[in-house]
């Protein structure tokens, strides 16, 4: 079947993308029409929201960590108290004959721009603008867009470009990243949340993902015959889209999607179990490079065994499984990664030992864990230099300290 998605994605035509407006202005997709939810799948309108209830802005807060420790100094987490984040309300726009491109960014025929969040005037726009006007292609989110020609606007050079028709209505799952699987986990996976609602004959365009995304999407109803695997260099052309909002804003979930991944884990737990285990990222190295290798995984490793935890490499399991040793552990201990975002499928109170090593993704991380309703600590390694600018670098770990640590909680 995934052979057969591939063949349907190979399609392009050309033409459709050349009658595009020179310039193209933001559009926050909270200032739409509105309409009621029920209406995202019959309304004739060319661009409207329908905004989920209470409609007004969530505040989600993020407990401190049960604790910080930086045995060697490396001062990568100043401030490790509570924070509370305030969020937009969540909304699914509804569109008519809407191109899709780069990760996540819908361009309409009169000329507007907006992707799957309501940036809010001043700093957030300003934020967002830079971003797509950057000259770093991951940046700029792989959308081509470039200054317009009057100030404020963009412009694409969307006719160079391939471009696949997608007829009948369509579903679209894209988001920032979308195929790393952490960004998958708490950026497109949320956004089914309601999908048995979804017409049964429109498709669902999602990035590409891995085997196991693939399976998870299944688990969760949607099968392999309905999706369309987003490619970055293409430009969609859809004819009805419905287009949920990205929930989890600075990674922060809400009480709906803790819920939904509650419902999830809760098939594949056991409860019993109590599992204690040290999520190893041994072997997995999709780069080749050796980046972002724990240096002393084995010392770790053998003393966490004698420990009575269990090693596991979830880069080696298959989706059920993962979710199942995530949902049955009492305690995970682990280093900042993908894998790590599996968390997502443990259960309230249980307790994750984080181990980060470079500054640039903790507090994301600990929003996730924190809004997650799990009793979480960071625990700092450390890297043969502290040149940030450089990311993903190999870092040791003590384990004398991690140890201590561990045996107190």
């Amino acid at each position: 079947m995934l052979k057969h998605i591939r063949r349907r994605i190979a399609r392009t035509i050309s033409e459709p993308a050349a009658d595009l407006p020179a310039d193209l202005v933001y559009a926050p997709p909270l200032g739409m029409t509105p309409i009621a939810p029920d209406e995202v799948w019959t309304s004739d309108a060319p661009l409207a929201v329908a905004v989920h209830p209470p409609g007004t802005p969530r505040a989600i807060a993020r407990p401190a960590p049960l604790f910080h420790d930086d045995p060697g100094g490396v001062g990568l987490l100043p401030d490790a108290g509570a924070y509370t984040f305030t969020l937009p309300p969540v909304f699914c726009v509804a569109a008519r004959r809407v191109l899709q491109v780069g990760f996540r960014s819908y361009l309409t025929r009169d000329g507007l721009l907006f992707d799957d969040e309501s940036h809010a005037p001043g700093a957030e726009q300003d934020r967002f603008a830079a971003a797509i006007l950057s000259s770093d292609p991951f940046r700029n989110e792989y959308t081509g867009l470039a200054a317009g020609a009057r100030p404020g606007a963009f412009r694409i050079d969307a006719p160079s470009r391939p471009v696949e028709r997608l007829d009948g209505g369509t579903v679209s799952l894209a988001s920032l990243e979308g195929p790393n699987y952490g960004s998958f986990l708490f950026r497109v996976v949320p956004k089914l949340i309601g999908c048995e609602a979804w017409p049964g004959d429109w498709r669902v365009l999602t990035p590409w993902l891995g085997r196991t995304m693939i399976d998870l999407l299944g688990m969760l109803g949607l099968g392999e015959d309905r999706l369309v695997l987003q490619r970055r260099d293409v430009v969609y052309d859809l004819e009805r889209a419905a287009i949920p909002s990205f929930r989890a804003a600075h990674a922060m979930l809400d009480a709906e999607t803790v819920a939904f991944y509650d419902e999830i884990g809760a098939r594949y737990a056991d409860p019993a179990a109590g599992e204690r285990i040290f999520v190893s990222r041994r072997g997995w190295n999709p780069e080749g490079s050796g980046a972002r290798v724990m240096l002393n995984e084995a010392e770790i490793a053998a003393a966490l065994e004698a420990a009575g935890f269990e090693t596991i490499l979830p880069h080696e399991m298959s989706m059920a499984e993962q979710i199942r040793r995530f949902a049955s552990a009492r305690i995970v201990v682990g280093a900042a990664g993908s894998a790590m975002f599996n968390t997502v499928f443990c259960r309230a109170g249980t307790i994750v030992v984080d181990i980060e090593s470079e500054p640039h993704w903790i507090v994301a991380h600990m929003n996730l864990f924190g809004s997650r309703g799990l009793s979480y600590g960071i625990f700092e390694g450390e890297t043969l230099n502290r040149d940030w600018n450089v990311p993903h670098k190999p870092f040791w770990v003590d384990a004398k300290a991690l140890l201590g640590r561990i045996r107190s909680l």
